[in-house]
């Protein structure tokens, strides 16, 4: 986690500018378009932008950056009552140099 922690507490964020949901789609499936492989430790984004293969923790964290760099400040988690069945349940957020958790105390993935 050491090595991504510059990414995710840097605070810094561009001067927000418009930002589509499309251009966020479209991030979303150059990442998708890397070959999967886990990897213990994370990958920096610059690791995970190089093409090979990378998880879903060090895509997650690369797709962050590009946000923050297009000034994106804000996140929104779902409930757990508004998930229906399998759909993705985020457990934590994490937003500048804070940590929350997304998924209510009862749901049973929630638990530390």
């Amino acid at each position: 986690m050491s090595r991504i922690s510059p990414v995710l507490l840097s605070g810094k964020t561009a001067a927000p500018r418009e930002l589509s949901i499309a251009t966020v789609n479209q991030w979303m499936g150059d990442l998708r378009g890397i070959p999967y492989g886990y990897h213990l430790e994370w990958k920096t984004p610059s690791e995970v932008e190089s093409g090979q293969p990378a998880d879903c923790k060090g895509k997650a964290v690369a797709l962050y950056e590009k946000m923050q760099a297009r000034g994106a400040t804000t996140w929104m988690a779902c409930r757990a009552e508004s998930i229906s069945g399998g759909s993705y349940l985020p457990l934590y957020a994490y937003a500048g140099t804070k940590k929350y958790r997304a998924a209510s105390d009862s749901h049973p993935y929630a638990k530390n």
